[in-house]
């Protein structure tokens, strides 16, 4: 008796073990429980796309915080940063915005440098080098802010490295070699299982290097962004605003093209995304 109520414990515990659930559970590739994420992919800020990202942020209440750490350093001396703060607020026809950056991981840690964040119903955050936010950001308290910005309905943004912070897997689609393919790190992760590439169609080097890139991540859905376009998402829903177009690459094919087209003014439910058998089989391997 004694060893059969041992073997139904066993049984019960490797049901609900963490481990048992996550092989077992499907993918989810979604953006914050609440609130939204506006992720551009480079370029010139269109009228439609700062338009739709002050909306989301509370319209003419919008609180907008610009984090511009991903910039060259050599640019963000305090007389850059001072115009920043001058010009930021045109960028999304706002009368201000508050500029935000930290010079180390301790600073970006500190409860005196998240104050803005904690009013803020908007945050940009400016592209660059994606690696640069990585190191002062993730895992700090502002990462903690900056979520809890969406948490409280509003919405978080960015354009090129600034989008690419903002999803699970960072790889690195305009790197030179194999060996440079292979470094990736996990950004903030607002938008589950996704890893992103932006400059799509405007850098066709970077266009080749994209399978190669998102194949480092075989278990996430790979979003190809185009310049001057943003994919809008709230919840599961994606829509495309802008110029352009976003292909999103789920392991299938379509028309001969390895990637699903969304252009502008479309939108699609990513619940109908779904990841190959083989894709997720190898996933499962990694």
């Amino acid at each position: 008796m004694r060893s059969t109520i041992f073997l139904a414990c066993l049984v019960v515990s490797a049901v609900f073990s963490p481990a048992f659930q996550v092989k077992n559970e499907p993918v989810v590739f979604a953006g914050p429980a609440h609130g939204s994420l506006v992720l551009m992919g480079g370029g010139m800020t269109q009228d439609d796309i700062s338009k739709r990202f002050v909306e989301l942020g509370g319209g003419a209440q919008c609180r907008l915080v610009v984090i511009p750490s991903a910039i060259d350093s050599e640019r963000l001396t305090p007389e850059g940063l001072e115009r920043l703060k001058s010009n930021a607020p045109g960028m999304f026809h706002l009368q201000e915005a508050v500029i935000l950056h930290a010079r180390s991981r301790a600073e970006a840690d500190s409860t005196e440098f998240v104050k803005p964040l904690e009013t803020a119903s908007a945050v940009w955050i400016l592209g660059g080098d994606a690696d640069k936010l990585a190191d002062l950001y993730v895992g700090t308290r502002t990462e903690k802010a900056i979520a809890s910005v969406t948490e409280r309905g509003g919405v978080v943004g960015g354009t090129s490295a600034g989008a690419l912070i903002l999803s699970q897997f960072v790889s690195h689609v305009a790197a030179d070699t194999q060996a440079q393919y292979a470094r990736k790190f996990t950004g903030f992760g607002f938008f589950r299982n996704t890893t992103l590439a932006p400059h799509w169609t405007a850098r066709d080097s970077t266009r080749r290097k994209i399978l190669i890139a998102f194949n480092a991540h075989p278990e996430a859905l790979g979003i190809a962004i185009d310049e001057s376009t943003a994919a809008v998402v709230t919840g599961s829903k994606l829509e495309v605003v802008g110029n352009g177009a976003v292909g999103l690459y789920d392991g299938k094919e379509y028309n001969g093209q390895p990637y699903l087209l969304i252009p502008a003014g479309k939108s699609i439910d990513m619940n109908t995304i779904t990841l190959p058998v083989a894709r997720a089989k190898m996933a499962e391997e990694k």
